[in-house]
């Protein structure tokens, strides 16, 4: 969502903006609004959360361990926090560059398309 550039701690990519709490227990992400996957799907903070909690790469088990919850602001669907089991002031630039792909890169409503066709073709 966000990435590191020459010149700037993190840069704005699938966000646009982002804060840190005061007290470093959680990060709120505003989302680029307009943004649509090559599937024409629109990207929104449910997928950012269901990315997330999809995510199996080499820093998973870091993730879990850290990250308490991921919250959609509601009502607006352009709105994503991250709440820590407690404060971890390297979350951004661990979040940042992840490999391969950070999470929040994968449409929700297409896997889950994907996950029913497959059921029903297995019956």
């Amino acid at each position: 969502m966000i990435k590191p550039l020459p010149g700037n701690d993190m840069a704005p990519c699938l966000a646009e903006s982002w804060r840190e709490s005061p007290d470093g227990l959680s990060y709120e992400f505003k989302l680029r609004e307009g943004l649509r996957f090559t599937t024409a799907t629109p990207f929104t903070a449910e997928d950012v959360k269901f990315s997330f909690q999809r995510y199996r790469g080499s820093s998973a088990t870091v993730l879990q361990e850290r990250v308490k919850t991921v919250e959609i602001i509601d009502p607006h669907p352009h709105r994503v926090r991250f709440v820590l089991h407690a404060p971890w002031p390297d979350f951004l630039a661990f979040y940042a560059t992840l490999p391969p792909a950070p999470p929040g890169s994968c449409p929700r409503s297409t896997l889950s398309g994907l996950a029913r066709m497959a059921s029903r073709s297995n019956r």
